[in-house]
């Protein structure tokens, strides 16, 4: 939630934790990635940072060192280009939402879907332990997830039922516990 502060610098991020219970976990970044300003992918020299000067690499004594190839130990061309769109790093800028019921501090959906795409096989299960108005839920549900949400207050329980979560409690299959 932005701060209205005026004697100090406000918050301008919040940090988000993706958790997982095993060293290997499953996570997407083709499902989050972005697409390049205009549209398409820079050209080679672009993204290379040669884009005006030949493919060399200066010595700091002076002069100029033989042009390298733009290869790794692979053998394949190094690029930080993907078809797909870039890696949208660790800042991310999303715009908050206003949300006309009573809970003050909801997130917006788009950040929600974002975590749930890029940490959630198709088909698995969001476990969101501060549910509040159910902004995960619906974006867990809104993206072919399965939810279970956890909240102290009954009051929030009650509302993200009556307006995000309108389908109610949802089949997770028979326990083997």
């Amino acid at each position: 939630m932005p701060h209205s502060v005026t004697d100090r610098l406000n918050n301008r991020h919040e940090h988000v934790f993706l958790f997982s219970k095993a060293p290997r976990y499953w996570f997407d970044l083709d499902a989050i990635r972005e697409k390049y300003d205009g549209g398409r992918a820079p050209s080679r020299r672009a993204r290379s940072g040669h884009a005006n000067k030949p493919n060399t690499i200066a010595r700091p004594w002076g002069g100029v060192a033989a042009p390298q190839p733009l290869m790794e130990a692979t053998g394949v061309a190094h690029t930080a280009v993907h078809e797909r769109g870039r890696n949208p790093g660790d800042v991310w800028t999303i715009a908050t939402q206003s949300y006309g019921e009573a809970h003050f501090a909801t997130m917006p959906p788009a950040l929600a879907r974002r975590c749930i795409l890029a940490s959630c096989q198709p088909g698995g299960t969001v476990l969101d332990p501060f549910s509040g108005s159910g902004t995960t839920g619906l974006a867990a549900t809104e993206s072919g997830r399965r939810f279970v949400g956890i909240d102290l207050n009954r009051d929030y329980l009650k509302l993200s039922l009556r307006t995000r979560l309108q389908q109610g409690v949802l089949d997770l299959g028979t326990s083997t516990w």
